[in-house]
């Protein structure tokens, strides 16, 4: 006999194995079965049914009858979920409290000051993986976050992915520094600029090309350095290190280059000012002649 696949699943859920959700449903849609019928209707072999029983009952969800031949009923579905539900509940209080006990030892035994000796280098993988990771670098960042980042990446994150653990850190007045490439427009410059008033606590410079390098400090304490800075937000890994030497060589690189960016994303390279006046000029000149 077949199961709805979505009443299978509903029971593997619960906690159940497939095999276990099948035997139980025969039971409790056919009544009291003997072995051989159960067999033929779960679809399960004798060997495996035995052991499945066996667990059924060990859970509660099965009673064996005093007959000859011996046969099994089970409890009716709303109890049997109910059973499953209270399991469910009961393993989740238990991790609770082995969790809170766990956060609790931590916090009275903090961590040794980080050392070259205990940092650590991650390779953490594209996709959802590294979009975590990120939104808990945010979440922990208590006073400065430095980062390097393109003008696609920028609006996505923070417009969008990002944005509520963006607004809570500017409410924590975390001050934040942005190094972007110019926008694709003056239209989507000022588009921007009346998106990060709302941040009071961030900062943003300019940069005329695409950055060669899209990495985040947080803190001082932990580096993300996106490994293809030309991929979407999440199209490629990352690696992580809270290795303070390397954190140290890349904070002095931000600070060099926070210098050269401009504040304005209109405004251009003063060479290229200067290059468009020398032009005028000699037009001007030229008329006068």
């Amino acid at each position: 006999m077949g199961f709805e696949p979505a009443e299978i699943q509903t029971f593997i859920d619960l906690g159940l194995t497939s095999i276990q959700a099948k035997v139980y449903l025969a039971l409790a849609k056919f009544g009291a079965l003997k072995i051989a019928t159960l067999s033929k209707i779960s679809d399960v072999a004798r060997p495996d049914l035995y052991r499945t029983l066996n667990r059924l009952y060990d859970l509660g969800l099965v009673v064996k009858l005093v007959e000859t031949p011996v046969q099994f009923k089970a409890l009716p579905i709303d109890e049997g979920v109910k059973v499953l539900l209270q399991k469910k509940q009961n393993e989740y209080e238990k991790i609770k409290r082995e969790s809170d006990m766990l956060l609790g030892s931590l916090k009275k035994n903090p961590s040794q000051e980080l050392t070259a000796e205990n940092s650590q280098f991650v390779m953490v993988p594209q996709r959802e993986t590294v979009i975590n990771r990120l939104r808990q670098a945010i979440n922990s960042a208590q006073s400065t976050v430095d980062v390097v980042i393109s003008w696609k990446r920028f609006m996505h994150g923070i417009g969008n992915i990002f944005a509520e653990a963006a607004k809570d850190a500017s409410k924590r007045k975390v001050k934040y520094r942005f190094i972007v490439e110019k926008a694709p427009s003056d239209q989507v410059n000022e588009s921007g600029k009346q998106f990060w008033k709302n941040y009071r606590s961030f900062q943003v410079r300019f940069i005329t090309e695409h950055p060669e390098t899209v990495f985040g400090i947080y803190d001082c304490k932990e580096l993300f350095v996106i490994i293809d800075p030309k991929s979407d937000l999440t199209g490629s890994p990352a690696l992580w290190t809270n290795n303070p030497s390397l954190i140290s060589l890349v904070q002095g690189y931000f600070d060099v280059l926070w210098q050269a960016a401009k504040e304005n994303p209109t405004s251009e390279p003063e060479f290229i000012s200067g290059l468009k006046n020398e032009v005028k000029l000699k037009n001007k000149r030229s008329n006068l002649a």
